[in-house]
């Protein structure tokens, strides 16, 4: 697309002025955008309008992040984060800023919303060849919607920034950068929606930690401690676990799961002339190994 829309230029002067050409691109963005919105005016007029009267779109606009992508980004990312935690949470406290399902408040429906919201902010903000202002962007917007939250609980607004933060970085993780077999950076190869999305479930459902606050609750584990635990004391808890360990502490506990069990890993077909592709080959066992959920008392 570079070697079309610019022909005169040379794969170094490319090179040279790769962050020029993403500007480029990224401004002329707004203008394919706009003509998008016109098309689908119904669908997206009410949800622009709305957005933009709230604190965090005042926050977040300026001529650094561009009004159209910047609210395109978040108009969708929110809409889609929102709908698909009712979808996988139903059950998890009703609705959310109006939003079906929504996965309500500090559950596990919560902390994949968040961590889904920011994996999709960094998606959707369109930079041609850059990982850096996509995560700046959402950091921006999950941080301004911390700080106009006036009434958000201390240990809920740790939550959000802890989880807020593995989502960024799922995406980062997952998206690489197109390269010449010079080795120049002439784009991003990033994840679909539907793969964000499982990569998301699967930290929520299998890597996150259940941080008791509640006691004497018929739910495992809070009746193993004997008085409800403070905000702050929650919050002090959510900082101590690690960055990468999405954190909950209200409704249900995520479900054990089954992973099957790994003997060995076989190197044999990885020599010279090898199946590079399966190397190495991991041999399971018959017996499957029970992952417990993960809990801080």
């Amino acid at each position: 697309m570079i070697k079309q829309d610019f022909p005169t230029l040379t794969e170094t002067e490319i090179e040279e002025n790769i962050e020029l050409i993403d500007e480029y691109y990224s401004q002329n963005l707004d203008y394919v955008v706009l003509d998008k919105i016109a098309k689908k005016e119904d669908e997206y007029a009410g949800k622009f309008a709305a957005r933009s009267k709230t604190c965090v779109y005042k926050k977040i606009i300026s001529i650094k992040w561009g009004f159209v992508r910047a609210t395109y980004a978040m108009v969708l990312a929110s809409t889609r984060a929102s709908t698909s935690a009712g979808n996988y949470y139903p059950d998890s406290y009703g609705s959310y800023y109006g939003y079906a399902g929504g996965g309500g408040t500090d559950t596990r429906g919560d902390a994949y919303r968040h961590i889904l919201w920011n994996a999709l902010l960094a998606d959707y903000y369109f930079t041609f060849s850059s990982k850096n202002p996509r995560i700046a962007f959402a950091k921006a917007v999950a941080d301004a919607n911390e700080e106009c939250n006036d009434n958000n609980p201390v240990d809920s607004e740790a939550m959000d920034y802890h989880n807020n933060a593995i989502g960024r970085k799922i995406w980062s993780d997952n998206t690489s950068y197109r390269k010449t077999w010079f080795g120049w950076i002439y784009g991003l190869n990033t994840p679909s929606t539907s793969r964000i999305k499982d990569l998301v479930r699967n930290a929520v459902n299998k890597r996150s930690c259940f941080i008791v606050k509640k006691a004497r609750s018929t739910i495992f584990p809070n009746n193993q401690i004997t008085s409800d635990r403070s905000a702050p004391q929650i919050k002090a808890k959510i900082d101590a676990t690690h960055p990468n360990t999405a954190v909950y502490f209200s409704g249900t506990i995520a479900p054990s799961s089954w992973e099957r069990n790994i003997i060995r890993y076989d190197y044999s077909n990885c020599g010279y002339g090898g199946n590079y592709g399966n190397c190495p080959k991991i041999i399971y066992g018959n017996k499957r190994i029970e992952k417990v959920p993960c809990y801080k008392l």
